[in-house]
Order: structure tokens, then C-alpha cells, then sequence
């Protein structure tokens, strides 16, 4: 993990900065076939524990913020430009990039 490996992610209104978030993520995904939500937010909070401080007034903040904001109840989920477009499957590549080719179009229209 590089030094500079944080990502930042709204929780609740503030940015949070967290260190190694995308190795945990990555890493998360390998295991969490057939696991529950509640199972998948804890092995997250787990292994984000181990590089970053987290009270424990906010774990569960933490545990449910970034997939909360969109309403988003299933893992895996992919959102693009703040929209929500795929829970609870991996998609094929090429819908993904055509998911993201639609999102730059829709931003550059939007930009003119």
C-alpha cells in the first residue's frame, strides 16, 4: 500500500479521509460470497480498523455511509457520476464501460 493510498468518502456530511480503503475493498470482494450485508460491513470495518482510527461512536456511521447515501441495500454495488447502476451483481465490462462512456457524455453536454 502506498503512502498516498487514502480515499476520501462522505460520511454523514463530512469528508473522511481513509488509508487503504481500495486494498480492503479488493481484498473484501475475494471473500464475501454468500456472506450477509451485516457480514460484508463488518469485515470492511475490520480490516479499515487496522490503518485508520475509528471511534466507537461512529462504526456504525462508518460501516453503512457511503453505500447509505445512494439507498443502496446489497453488495456489490456500482455507482457512476452520483447514480446508482448495478446492486448486487458484477457486471460484464462492457456494460461497464458503456455505463462510463455514457456518464462522460452526459457530463460533457451538461459542461457545454
Amino acid at each position: 500500500m502506498a503512502e498516498d493510498d487514502v480515499r476520501q468518502v462522505m460520511i454523514f456530511g463530512r469528508l473522511i479521509g481513509i488509508v487503504g480503503l481500495d486494498d480492503v475493498i479488493m481484498k473484501t470482494v475475494q471473500t464475501i460470497q454468500g456472506s450477509t450485508n451485516e457480514e460484508i460491513q463488518n469485515s470492511l470495518l475490520t480490516a479499515v480498523s487496522i490503518n485508520n482510527y475509528i471511534p466507537a461512536a461512529a462504526r456504525e456511521d462508518h460501516g453503512r455511509a457511503e453505500i447509505a447515501c445512494f439507498g443502496v441495500m446489497g453488495a456489490p454495488a456500482l455507482v457512476v457520476n452520483n447514480k446508482v447502476v448495478s446492486v448486487g451483481e458484477v457486471p460484464p465490462k462492457s456494460k461497464i464501460r458503456q455505463w462510463i462512456i455514457d456518464a462522460c457524455h452526459q457530463s460533457i453536454e451538461a459542461n457545454k
